[in-house]
């Protein structure tokens, strides 16, 4: 996810803002993402 976020800035879709936010987005939800995986795997 993160390459497409930024080939779409640097081919300039994205303001270097909403790049930004994107990357930031992108980060909690691996953060989140991570902790339901983990918390699923010692449900087994």
């Amino acid at each position: 996810m993160k390459y497409l976020l930024h080939f779409t800035f640097t081919e300039k879709y994205l303001q270097k803002e909403d790049y930004q936010n994107s990357l930031d987005l992108a980060e909690e939800l691996g953060k989140l993402l991570w902790v339901s995986i983990q918390t699923l795997k010692k449900g087994q």
